[in-house]
């Protein structure tokens, strides 16, 4: 699923996506055509960041609209035909992710209302989390939910990817600074310490209480915390980080457990 929504995803951002996105304004509502098959983006600084070659600007916004789309296959994974979910992903993408996308960041409606989304909070998170909760209510509950364990057949595996989201995070979160300054290592750093305080809090806690490191829940956990970070990250000091975690980490870590024993039992 999500090798081929990076290869659907990619070739509609190409002809049409991109320019829907953050080509001009029609009424606040979406793009116009004047990137269409990426008219006019090429190499010089001429496109939304002023600082960056336009191709690069368009490929790394071209990276967020893929990976929300994968974001939105894990409520579906294996439980839709895989025509039909080439065809929903491409839906979705034309008419819901690129109008969400100008809104927010293109300029559209959203933007002019003082909206501030620094790395995706709203067009990314916001957007697959509702389409993922409409996809699931759409294909119905598992038949075996609470009847046989569902947890990861390789917990390995399941580390390593976790880690390696973990790692990319930093890209989009530091990397949507668009420029290698004092805001891009801020939202790095900011980034990391609030994830690394929730997830060690969370180990120190199941350690203390139960005498046993779950590792599924602490996975999920630790990329609940980069996903809150996502939105606001650059907006915090490092204390308000800190606190930040603090205050948020009972009410997440709690998801988690209810979460857990519904997988296992």
């Amino acid at each position: 699923h999500s090798y081929a929504s990076l290869g659907m995803v990619s070739i509609i951002w190409a002809l049409f996506g991109y320019s829907l996105a953050f080509s001009g304004d029609i009424s606040g509502l979406i793009g116009n055509l004047d990137h269409v098959f990426l008219m006019g983006v090429g190499g010089e600084a001429n496109g939304p960041a002023a600082n960056l070659p336009h191709n690069v600007f368009m490929a790394f916004q071209c990276m967020f609209a893929a990976l929300t789309v994968a974001l939105i296959s894990g409520a579906y994974a294996e439980r839709i035909r895989f025509s039909a979910m080439l065809v929903f992903s491409a839906l979705w993408t034309v008419f819901a992710y690129c109008p969400m996308a100008h809104w927010v960041w293109g300029g559209g409606w959203m933007a002019k209302l003082g909206a501030v989304d620094f790395a995706g909070g709203a067009v990314v998170h916001m957007a697959s989390a509702a389409a993922a909760l409409a996809c699931a209510h759409a294909v119905g509950p598992r038949a075996d939910l609470g009847k046989t364990p569902m947890i990861p057949n390789n917990l390995p595996m399941t580390l390593f990817g976790g880690g390696l989201l973990w790692f990319g995070w930093f890209g989009f979160n530091a990397g949507s600074a668009l420029a290698a300054n004092a805001l891009a290592g801020h939202a790095l750093v900011t980034t990391h310490l609030a994830t690394h305080t929730h997830s060690f809090e969370y180990f120190c806690r199941v350690r203390t209480s139960t005498d046993r490191t779950r590792f599924t829940s602490a996975i999920v956990l630790t990329v609940s915390s980069l996903t809150y970070t996502t939105k606001s990250m650059s907006f915090y000091n490092t204390l308000e980080t800190f606190t930040l975690r603090s205050t948020n980490n009972i009410n997440i870590s709690s998801v988690i457990e209810q979460f857990y024993s519904n997988c296992v039992s």
